[in-house]
């Protein structure tokens, strides 16, 4: 068997038809399995496809775009077979627009000898190994009378048959003929392939030991099996001697051509540079040694030293590059996101400490993949369910050019997020974790960040080479350890550096960079009377930050603030919030900006490796306030740092002013509820992961800010003015979303389900690891006005031991922890309240928060129970220390739904439940609408309820209708389809765009004469057509025969007349006597029919 490597290059893309010893970024374009005869293509998947046409030259002569769907033929050329190169284009957005092909073909090698564990020897029984590699595969051997065979002396096995080619190869295929002697050509052999570049030490490449085909097998090899020999070992036989009567392998066996393998690997690694992100430095350099690269591999003949010499070229001018830095206030940031390459550790064929210290050209390319950040190998394997994803170690490499006017200056390589365990090495050493963490014991050196979720840097002032590229290699395991939580949960823990990564350059007097990862910068605004007094909203602002001296010598430093209102407001890149923003963005700032209060400067001397606690206040008389949805308004403090009178640090931090409480329930019937700046003010929120998308074109973890842009506008759409960010830490970038946006934020650590028991040995470490990660989520977020919650864990109902074994199925353990991380909360931020989440009232009440929050599943999980009988159990034991009422939020309620599946309303327009795994979006609708109703009218008393979940999310161990997905969102997994029930929460939520939404449209076929019509509208009223025609008069959402969705905002028709002909269903929304909307603007044309 004949299999082709071709590769297909096109300008800034690579295609790949085959690679060997070559893997292109799966993320950008994809080749798949195609078979082609009589000139068409059959295509294997739907997509765009690229047919490029070659004459026998190799001259491109023809390049079609064509749309296919699965199983579709595509008409292609048929006179230049084997030079059609047909692709599927997952960016199809971007053009062709230039391409070449070259390549080598893979061709039958010549063996020069061949041995045996054993062969039969004896007369006419002489069947030694070299006759298993003379050409003949079937018969006697040239003028003689003995089968041409290899057949080994015993019966037993293994036996093996051991080719020797002479010089080192890269196999892409064996051929076997078994025994295909007369009367014997059904017996077959389950084998196994070995390579060796030496005939001693082999390396399985295949194994086939449970093949049951007789006679002949053609079997393609991975890229990995390359060697000089080529070993088949027999482990079963059906019946008789272990016999092979000829073997043909095909390959490259020449030393250019593995180089050429390297050299293709060096391209699709260091080829695809975006020269607008980098300087001009070296960039025509490295266009020239690309040019050079891309023409030694297309020659047809050239000497093995020039190959190396271009792809060790390619690989050093790229590493000299120079990403484009820019400056924030006095300091200096590059962003480090493109041009990585990543392996999984155990991928990695040779020693690991070369990933970490082997020169750029002086690494084995094979295995690696290039990828930009954000990134995570969880992506795809994580939401395909069997809770089978894979939790690993994986490396990221890159190199990083720093800049000799660096020298003198603190630098730090700064991560926003990555999961769990992360390591730094540059140029070879290992860079200890920057900060001395208390909760650790305060002993340096620790070189591991441990948690997936808060942001975190290094200090490599001390390892990197001035104006040299500098070797970085970062380890990142997602393996799950008892010490760092979360330790389980109905979520994918994806690994990878999947934020941004930035160095950050700082002059040696400077803000302190150590602080967990945070600004420095912490700006606390407070209230100067209680805040139930609505009478005074006079404020104090005190501004904290250490000023460290890193240099040199001792300096005299000069500190000075102001708080001014901002002279800019940034709208949120999404059409959807710059169409219905809730207020004028013209009225958030002031042209030029405008002082409102100066803090007292201070100048001190810092002796050198010194610090100074700097802390100033100001009064502010009656600021604007940070209001919610409707003035989410922010000032600015301008913090600047002078040494020796020269500015060293000029940050800009934003503050927002408001006062809220939860005050404790006075009793079931009456108190409770939230308060935002004196006034009653309802929680109407949703929880959300941070993950987006399902199989081949999932990003998990690795979301962008244009992602996070676009869930933004979903929920502004929805109407929310909260959201739970479960059940970690999320990004910076998301958090002053919700600043801008006026959506309060409850923040929650990753503390989740299991604990680890306080006899446990690992029990420190774990104890520790948490209290860092809500130390950092505080600090970081510290200044965010929309940040109004810290939550401490979620659901925590188990203890394990060391090796993560259930132990007990409830929690002492978590009270001392508790009363830990709320001094911790409290110590560092006195202005927040801090909360948690159960789900198993008689294990939770008495842990130390200031609020809690319940998890309910009326009419999903617990079927017999209604919302307001499970909060009355649960608030009448949910007592504080002084035997007052806890306020309590229901944290989280709802059931499945998954777009496709509807089922049929009961004649008074209830739905009957069909089970967890049922996923009827009819069902879910209805749920909501009951649970929703019940909430407002029968627990008032709660300070916030939390739809489970804005989006259908990522959880691998799930098998329900859709695998490896938590399907309760109110918006599928793309973030694009919305759920019938995401317009139940508009209609009530939304009030500023009128719309009306058809629920179970998709069920267009009704199985009775007359059917129920259903619709969610934030319109006064709501009129029916038929046909284009009004179908009685406007209705009003309160419609008594529901029973349970009185005034809110659901519309129902019962007993609506359907025939065999097709009905065209509108319904238009009515306020003030006006036609507002039409459901054809949300959920289109709609047409039911009574089914035959």
């Amino acid at each position: 068997m004949k299999k082709h490597i071709k590769v297909a290059y096109l300008m800034l893309m690579v295609f790949a038809v085959f690679a060997c010893d070559i893997i292109f970024p799966i993320h950008t374009y994809t080749n798949r399995a195609l078979t082609y005869s009589d000139g068409y293509v059959t295509v294997g998947i739907s997509g765009t496809l690229i047919v490029a046409n070659y004459d026998n030259s190799g001259m491109l002569t023809a390049v079609s775009i064509k749309e296919a769907v699965e199983n579709d033929t595509v008409a292609v050329t048929a006179d230049f077979g084997d030079k059609i190169m047909l692709c599927e284009n997952l960016e199809s957005e971007k053009p062709l627009l230039y391409s070449y092909t070259v390549g080598v073909d893979p061709k039958l090698l010549t063996p020069t000898g061949a041995a045996a564990s054993s062969y039969q020897s004896s007369g006419e029984l002489y069947y030694p190994p070299q006759y298993a590699i003379d050409g003949i595969t079937h018969g006697t051997v040239s003028q003689g009378l003995q089968e041409s065979r290899w057949t080994s002396s015993s019966q037993n096995v293994p036996e093996s048959l051991i080719i020797d080619y002479g010089k080192i190869c890269s196999f892409s295929s064996v051929d076997i003929w078994w025994n295909t002697a007369e009367g014997k050509t059904d017996r077959y052999s389950g084998y196994n392939i070995y390579v060796s570049d030496d005939g001693v030490s082999f390396t399985k490449v295949a194994d086939e030991s449970s093949n049951t085909t007789p006679y002949f097998t053609s079997l393609n090899l991975p890229e990995t099996a390359a060697g000089q020999y080529l070993k088949i070992e027999i482990t079963a036989q059906s019946s008789g001697w272990p016999v092979i009567f000829e073997v043909k392998a095909y390959g490259l066996d020449t030393n250019t051509a593995k180089a050429k393998a390297k050299l293709g690997q060096a391209i699709n690694l260091y080829g695809h540079i975006e020269a607008d992100l980098y300087t001009s430095d070296n960039m025509a350099e490295y266009q020239s040694a690309l040019a050079d690269a891309r023409r030694a591999f297309a020659a047809e003949i050239i000497p093995e030293d020039a190959v190396n010499t271009a792809s060790e070229a390619l690989i050093n001018a790229a590493s000299a590059l120079r990403l484009k830095a820019s400056k924030e206030g006095e300091r200096i940031v590059v962003n480090q996101n493109p041009n990585w390459i990543f392996i999984k550790e155990r991928e990695y064929t040779s020693d690991i400490t070369e990933i970490t210290s082997a020169p750029p050209a002086g690494l084995k390319l094979h295995g690696w993949v290039p990828t930009d950040l954000p990134h995570t190998w969880n992506a795809q394997d994580g939401t395909d369910g069997g809770d089978n994803y894979d939790r690993t170690k994986g490396w990221y490499r890159k190199s990083m050019f720093i800049d000799s006017s660096y020298a003198g200056k603190k630098i730090y390589l700064e991560f926003g997020g990555a999961s769990l365990v992360t390591e730094l090495y540059v140029n070879g050493a290992h860079v200890p974790f920057s900060f001395d963490d208390p909760y650790h014991g305060g002993t340096k050196p620790e070189y591991k960040h441990k948690g997936g979720y808060d942001a975190f840097r290094f200090d490599i002032t001390d390892y990197v080479k001035y104006g040299k590229a500098n070797l970085i290699a970062v380890s990142v395991d997602n393996t799950k350890v008892a010490e760092v939580a979360p330790l389980s949960g109905d979520f994918t823990v994806e690994g990878g550096l999947y934020r941004n990564v930035k160095l950050v350059v700082t002059n040696p007097v400077h803000i302190d960079m150590d602080d967990y990862a945070s600004c420095g910068l912490y700006l606390t605004p407070k209230k100067v009377t209680a805040v139930t007094d609505i009478g005074n909203t006079d404020f104090t602002l005190t501004a904290k930050a250490k000023i460290v001296n890193d240099s040199n010598s001792d300096k005299t430093v000069t500190i000075e603030a102001v708080l001014k209102k901002p002279d800019h407001y940034d709208v949120v890149d999404n059409e959807y919030i710059k169409k219905h923003l809730r207020f004028n963005p013209e009225d958030m700032y002031t042209p030029g900006g405008e002082a409102v209060a100066a803090f007292e400067p201070v100048t001190k001397t810092i002796g050198k490796g010194e610090s100074y606690d700097y802390s100033g206040v100001v009064y502010v008389a009656s600021p604007r306030l940070w209001d919610g949805l409707d003035d989410p308004y922010r000032y600015e403090v301008a913090f600047r740092v002078y040494s020796e009178g020269v500015m060293a640090e000029d940050m800009v931090q934003n503050v927002g002013f408001r006062y809220y409480y939860a005050p404790q329930p006075e009793s079931f019937e009456s108190g409770g509820g939230f308060y935002l700046n004196g006034r009653k003010y309802r929680l109407n929120g949703v929880n959300k992961h941070q993950d987006l998308g399902r199989g081949k074109d999932a990003l998990g973890y690795a979301v962008t800010e244009k992602e996070m842009d676009w869930d933004a506008g979903i929920m502004y759409e929805l109407g929310i003015n909260s959201v739970r960010l479960v059940h970690y830490q999320h990004s910076k970038y998301e958090i002053e979303l919700y600043d801008r946006l006026g959506i309060i934020v409850w923040s929650e650590i990753a503390l989740v389900n299991n604990i680890v028991k306080n006899n446990q040995n690992s029990y420190d470490a774990f104890s520790a690891v948490t209290k860092s990660q809500l130390t950092a989520m505080i600090k970081q977020f510290y200044n965010d006005p929309s940040v109004f919650f810290w939550g401490f864990s979620n659901e925590l109902n188990r203890e394990v031991d060391d090796n993560l074994n259930v132990i007990n199925d409830d929690i002492p353990s978590a009270h001392a922890l508790f009363d830990e991380l709320q001094n911790i909360a409290h110590s560092l931020d006195s202005t927040r309240l801090t909360t948690y989440v159960g789900n198993k009232f008689i294990q939770t009440p008495d842990l130390n928060t200031d609020v809690a929050g319940m998890n309910l599943y009326p009419y999903w999980y617990n079927t017999t129970s209604n919302a307001i009988k499970i909060a009355k159990n649960r608030f009448n034991g949910c007592k504080l220390p002084d035997g007052g009422n806890k306020a309590m939020a229901i944290s989280e309620y709802g059931g499945s739904g998954v777009v496709g599946y509807t089922i049929e309303y009961n004649p008074d327009g209830t739905v009957d439940f069909h089970g967890t795994s049922s996923g009827y979006t009819t069902y879910q609708a209805y749920l909501h609408e009951k649970v929703y109703s019940e909430i407002i009218n029968g627990v008032r008393f709660v300070w916030g309820s939390f739809v489970w979940q804005l989006f259908d999310s990522a959880s691998d161990a799930r098998q329900s209708i859709l695998r490896g997905t938590n399907d309760k969102g109110l918006v599928m997994y793309d973030h694009r389809v919305k759920k019938d029930a995401f317009y139940f929460y508009k209609a009530n939520w939304n009030d500023f765009e009128p719309f009306v939404h058809i629920v179970n449209a998709q069920r267009t076929q009704r199985p009775e004469s007359t059917t129920i019509i259903r619709a969610y509208s934030n319109s006064n009223h709501c009129r029916l057509y038929l046909n284009g025609v009004p179908y009685g008069e406007p209705i009003t959402d309160t419609n008594t025969n529901d029973g349970v969705a009185d005034g809110f905002h659901v519309f129902m028709w019962y007993n609506v007349p359907l025939t065999t002909e097709a009905t065209a269903i509108e319904i238009r929304g009515i306020t003030n006597n006006r036609e507002v909307s039409t459901s054809l603007d949300t959920t289109g044309e709609v047409v039911f029919t009574l089914a035959d």
